[in-house]
């Protein structure tokens, strides 16, 4: 992160250093900027604060440190991430959907691409956004699980979300017991026949020998 020629005499700064009270403040910030560098990525899940303070040399409370970070707009907290921006704002993305778990599922892949050196742009975040639109969230939360999953820097439609394919061998499971449920009663339909044709056969025999036998009588007398 480049450091700005003016950088003791930027508007940051100056508030930060009034929010901490202390000379040395911007000798923090420059810490924290440096760690950044070093990590190669300025995007930290599941941060600690206490770990920044002692980063920062800071022998204060580690909580007060954050806020004046975040008040400055050096950092900000999304979640249980912490983004650090000194250079510019914060960008305000327009997520195509509003739940936790999409939250979370984009902030993983924005972390990966960083930590790839291909942060994204906002040009490919919108790209993505308007092909999320037409997935849907299930499939959009299952694309960027995917990406992390095997290395992609591409975001790309899945075959079958988890949902969706639970669903679906739900739906084969059903039409096969409704398939059995046919050929049983197509089967117990051609027993019931089979056993009417053999009722009705020996009744026949039964009438045809009565007959017979009274036929029989009749020329005896």
């Amino acid at each position: 992160m480049k450091i700005p020629n003016n950088f003791l005499d930027d508007e940051k700064v100056l508030l930060f250093n009034r929010l901490i009270g202390r000379a040395d403040a911007f000798g923090m910030i420059l810490r924290l900027l440096g760690h950044c560098d070093s990590k190669k990525t300025y995007v930290f899940g599941q941060f600690n604060k206490d770990k920044m303070a002692v980063l920062c040399r800071f022998d204060g409370d580690s909580s007060a440190l954050l806020e004046a970070f975040v008040k400055c707009e050096i950092c900000s907290i999304e979640g249980d991430k912490l983004l650090v921006h000194f250079d510019k704002k914060p960008s305000k993305e327009k997520l195509p959907f509003d739940s936790l778990n999409f939250k979370n599922a984009w902030e993983d892949f924005k972390i990966f691409r960083v930590q790839k050196k291909k942060p994204l742009t906002e040009r490919s975040c919108n790209l993505i956004f308007k092909d999320m639109l037409t997935w849907g969230e299930q499939k959009s939360i299952e694309s960027l699980k995917n990406s992390i999953r095997n290395g992609w820097q591409g975001v790309f439609e899945p075959k079958f979300t988890r949902k969706t394919y639970k669903e679906e061998v739900k739906s084969l499971h059903e039409k096969r017991e409704e398939q059995k449920f046919i050929d049983t009663m197509d089967s117990l339909s051609k027993v019931n026949q089979q056993h009417a044709t053999f009722h009705l056969n020996q009744l026949l025999k039964k009438l045809t020998a009565e007959k017979t036998v009274s036929t029989k009588a009749v020329y005896d007398t």
